[in-house]
């Protein structure tokens, strides 16, 4: 009635307010109560125009397109009371619930049929005409003339508990009268008789070789079948509309370890997962009816007798079997192996995903025109661009334009073997940076080249050190160097200094005065120039003490402010708490003041600022002097701390500037670095480590006068240094005695004889030991004694004099030796 109704196309209108699902309706199998086939029976005849009877000839037409030719045939051929049988014993065996049908075959040509409803109440009119035209078109089917369907007694009329139908027909002659009146009626002699029944037997004969073959075409069929189940590879069960299993082919048992048996009548569910639940499995069942025939395929865990699992890619089809029975064949693929390898595999893409967004080394690919791939994250945080952004790009528009890379020349490099190159690249904030880039060729399946994979590692910091390194090396290497010139040099300065300062006290001529004086003069500048070439050195100090930063600092301001050109200003931000580190004041001062007066020159006419600030950091007093000029060039960052090196037209420096100031700070055992760009201006920072633990106090010594004399030991390896500062002494009442080496010095130095000394001028590098460790053998034996030390410049490897010992760097000419006898003399008492 359903399947009429959807080829009417009045499914819908029929349908409607129907609650029972339209699979169940069409599902023979399934029972259904009298009021929703009441309701679906009226709804068919009023959309069919509500015509009296109509459900009679809709039922005759039902069964005349649905009827089969097998039951046709046998419909024809098997005698009326098979038939009646048959239909009593399929009813009693597959009806449903709503209705049990009695025949009784009176005699030829009268049939009694009783109708007996399970709710005799609800057996609507529509119902009895759509089951008055279903035996109406069986009967007529069969080849009964004259059928005529008589009420006896109706349920839906009389109330009675069941309906009592009475058929008449016109009986049909038996099978020798209808040969005589065939005979009699087409034939009039012996021979056509004979030659009529041969041709009757031959059709005869032809038909039942056909209905043979197509049996053994069935037989065939079935065997195929059979044979393709039992063989396919894969797991094949029939389940009923319950789910129970009623077929399992040999790939099914052998998977899960059971014998057929075992599966026989019970709930697929029941070998399956405990994850879900029967209703769960149960409702996939009923999605794959709802899906009229297509195949419904997901994965599904099921249970071996091991107890082990094993996962099925299950494929559900909603079908009738040969006896049109509904059901569902169901189809396993094993898939276990190959889920766990895609685990397995799925585990190992996570760990080289992560590995490959986490890493902190670049990871890159580009194909054979240079363009972009992939790039990590690394990638995406060292050059500025998303991976989206560099997949526009080309490798090359990154590169530095005067860098060694070409990329086509790398990827023809690269057919046999993977190259480490140095690479230089633009970030997105115009940064250039360096990375060293291990790349190797990438093959497509089939063996052809398709591009270049690189990993590389940012070494821009690293390159940075190593240069930093470098120019520490060579700095300290010339500093060594002007160091041995410096001490040599400041011998003879210092000869030439006191020898020009007797002349200047002793002469009498004015011209003779006059020449003393130039001579004096030039040793003060060559002292000066000397000293600017020890600082080179990074032992070479001289004097250290306690002082605060911000009060040289602010110093270097003052002198800085009236210097500078009108339209710069000088602005000075100081930390709020004194910044007290050790060293040498005065060279800290020459420092940042030749740091401003780069500045200066770096800004010119031009308004600009120069800004000098201080702050700690990491136990360090950082001095910054930042200027707002016209930046410092790429190509010349790296050599501005050589010495010699100048940017200045000739005779307007002399290339020592920062060089010295390089020197100063390394000396203190700091740091100094820039960062310039072109057109930026330029920011020098000095790193300066703070005095920790002693006692600050900072304030400038006094001198006084000389309160008493006594005998000093002169001892230096330079005759005329020896001589000068014992001839300087000897002229402000000192008793001297003079050696060249330590070994005489101690060999005197005994007894009453060095109860006798009071004060020792020591020169720090001797030729045999030095002079601190020539000062701790003489206090051994004089505790007491007044110790000053001298030196043109300090190695390295070279014991510095301890905190607080007095150190005066040659030259040394007449006062700064007496101011230094001065404090002696303050210390004594």
């Amino acid at each position: 009635m359903i399947k009429y109704a959807r080829e009417k196309g009045l499914v819908e209108r029929v349908l409607d307010g129907v609650i029972v699902a339209p699979s169940i309706l069409e599902n023979p199998m399934e029972w259904t109560d009298w009021l929703t086939w009441t309701q679906v029976a009226r709804q068919l005849e009023i959309a069919l125009g509500g015509r009296s009877k109509v459900l009679i000839s809709v039922a005759e037409e039902i069964l005349r397109s649905e009827v089969g030719n097998f039951f046709l045939f046998f419909l024809r051929i098997a005698p009326l009371s098979v038939i009646v049988h048959k239909i009593g014993e399929n009813v009693e065996k597959y009806s449903n619930k709503n209705l049990k049908v009695k025949a009784r075959l009176l005699k030829d040509g009268e049939l009694e049929i009783l109708w007996i409803p399970n709710e005799p109440a609800r057996y609507s009119n529509q119902m009895y005409d759509f089951n008055y035209g279903w035996t109406l078109a069986t009967l007529r089917l069969k080849g009964m003339q004259d059928v005529i369907i008589e009420d006896i007694r109706c349920v839906s009329n009389e109330g009675k508990p069941y309906s009592h139908y009475k058929v008449t027909w016109t009986p049909r002659p038996n099978i020798f009268r209808r040969i005589v009146d065939v005979f009699n009626f087409r034939v009039r002699d012996q021979k056509s008789i004979i030659q009529h029944m041969e041709e009757n037997h031959q059709s005869l004969q032809k038909q039942y070789s056909e209905i043979l073959a197509l049996n053994n075409t069935i037989e065939a069929s079935r065997n195929f079948y059979r044979h393709l189940m039992e063989n396919i590879g894969e797991g094949v069960i029939w389940l009923d509309t319950e789910g129970r299993i009623t077929y399992t082919n040999a790939v099914f048992c052998k998977w899960l370890g059971r014998e057929a048996g075992e599966f026989e009548g019970r709930h697929v569910w029941d070998f399956m997962s405990k994850k879900y639940s029967s209703v769960y499995y149960g409702n996939r069942l009923q999605k794959s009816r709802e899906q009229n025939g297509q195949p419904l395929t997901e994965e599904y865990s099921y249970i071996t007798s091991e107890k082990k699992e094993r996962i099925g890619d299950t494929t559900i089809i909603s079908l009738l079997n040969e006896r049109q029975q509904p059901g569902f064949l169901v189809s396993v693929r094993d898939v276990t192996e190959k889920r766990r390898m895609q685990q397995k595999l799925e585990a190992t893409e996570n760990r080289y995903r992560s590995l490959y967004e986490n890493s902190p080394a670049i990871i890159i690919g580009f194909d054979h025109s240079g363009k972009f791939m992939y790039a990590n994250r690394a990638m995406e945080e060292q050059s500025g661009y998303t991976e989206a952004e560099l997949k526009e790009m080309h490798f090359g528009q990154l590169v530095a334009p005067g860098a060694d890379f070409n990329a086509q020349r790398l990827m023809d490099r690269l057919t046999e073997e993977a190259r480490l190159q140095e690479v230089h690249f633009k970030t997105k904030n115009n940064e250039w940076k360096s990375i060293a880039l291990n790349s190797y060729p990438l093959f497509d399946d089939s063996g052809s080249f398709i591009g270049v994979a690189g990993i590389g590692v940012d070494v821009t910091e690293t390159k940075r050190l190593n240069e930093q390194v470098v120019r520490s090396q060579r700095m300290e290497l010339l500093g060594q160097m002007a160091g041995g010139l410096a001490h040599d040099f400041k011998n003879i300065l210092t000869s030439i200094n006191g020898r020009s300062q007797f002349i200047l006290e002793e002469a009498e001529i004015a011209k003779a005065h006059r020449n003393a004086q130039i001579i004096y003069q030039a040793t003060i500048r060559a002292r000066d120039l000397i000293d600017k070439l020890g600082t080179f050195s990074r032992g070479d100090m001289g004097g250290s003490e306690l002082f605060d930063v911000n009060t040289v600092v602010s110093e270097v301001a003052d002198l800085a402010i009236p210097i500078v050109d009108k339209g710069t200003t000088v602005n000075l931000v100081l930390d709020t708490k004194p910044l007290v580190v050790k060293g040498d004041p005065g060279k800290l001062h020459q420092c940042i003041l030749n740091l401003c007066m780069n500045s200066r020159d770096a800004i010119g006419k031009k308004e600009g600022s120069i800004t000098i600030t201080t702050e700690s950091t990491n136990a360090l007093a950082l001095i910054k002097v930042a200027d707002t000029g016209g930046g410092i060039s790429p190509d010349i960052i790296e050599k501005i701390f050589d010495p010699f090196f100048s940017t200045k037209t000739k005779g307007k420096g002399t290339g020592l500037g920062l060089s010295v100031v390089y020197g100063i700070v390394r000396s203190h055992q700091g740091n100094i670095v820039v960062d310039s760009r072109p057109g930026e201006g330029a920011t020098f920072a000095i790193e300066l480590p703070l005095a920790a633990g002693e006692q600050h106090d900072i304030a400038a010594l006094k001198g006084s006068s000389m309160s008493t004399n006594g005998l000093v030991m002169v001892v230096d390896d330079d005759n005329l240094v020896r001589e000068y500062v014992a001839e300087m002494l000897q002229k402000k009442g000192y008793a001297t005695i003079e050696f060249a080496n330590s070994e005489d010095t101690l060999r005197w130095f005994e007894g009453e004889r060095a109860k006798s000394v009071s004060y020792a001028v020591l020169d720090i590098i001797l030729p045999d030991i030095d002079g601190v460790e020539l000062a701790d053998k003489i206090r051994l034996r004089r505790p007491d004694i007044r110790l000053l030390f001298m030196t043109g410049y300090i190695a390295v490897n070279i014991r510095r004099p301890a905190e607080g010992e007095i150190v005066l760097s040659k030259p040394v000419d007449g006062p700064m030796l007496l101011n230094a006898f001065n404090r002696l003399s303050e210390k004594r008492g």
